[in-house]
């Protein structure tokens, strides 16, 4: 039973492969609406443990100095409980995948030696989630879907998928290094999406 819980947790989303970037038009039909959340549960949690992770994101949201928006993952070890030091979050990724690994490296990191892995206990994606072989952070897609207008011929946006960083510049090379600023030198930012 305990693998076929992991293996519904762990969903495999397709993103785009390093060094494919789309044009401005694709990212704008690919990309999810910024203005709108919604909170995935595992199937593994009790009732009980459902109702604290509901309401545990809002709380979050007040208390944290970052906002909680999508991608965001919440992992804990089972061992230890959903109210403990094993319960670590990664928030603001630009897809699944990398929210859920670094929420469960945060979390193992955290959890007591002899307690079991940890795992996924809930994801805020976006509403009407589905996947998708483009996706951005909600604040990075806000700021892609603000600044269309402004695009001009050669404007670019990089992302770092490992931190959740991104940058838009006038160039790829200027987008390039304000994710690398943002990301505070993430070595995978990289060109997704040019003009």
């Amino acid at each position: 039973m305990r693998i076929l819980t992991m293996v519904f947790l762990v969903w495999i989303v397709p993103v785009m492969a390093l060094g494919e970037g789309i044009s401005m038009r694709e990212a704008q039909t690919r990309l999810f609406p910024h203005d709108g959340q919604a909170i995935q549960l595992s199937s593994s949690l009790s009732k009980d443990e459902r109702d604290v992770m509901v309401a545990l994101v809002p709380v979050l949201k007040t208390q944290l100095a970052a906002s909680v928006e999508y991608y965001s993952s919440l992992a804990y070890s089972p061992d230890e409980g959903l109210i403990s030091a094993s319960m670590q979050g990664a928030f603001n990724y630009h897809d699944i995948a990398s929210a859920d690994a670094a929420a469960r490296a945060a979390c193992n990191k955290a959890k007591k030696s002899g307690s079991v892995s940890c795992r996924v206990a809930a994801r805020i994606l976006p509403q009407g989630f589905s996947n998708r072989d483009f996706t951005l952070s909600q604040p990075a897609t806000a700021a892609f879907q603000e600044s269309i207008r402004d695009w001009l011929t050669g404007s670019a946006m990089a992302v770092s998928r490992s931190t959740g960083a991104w940058g838009i510049g006038a160039s790829a090379d200027a987008a390039l290094a304000e994710c690398r600023i943002a990301s505070k030198s993430a070595s995978d930012c990289q060109v997704d999406v040019e003009n």
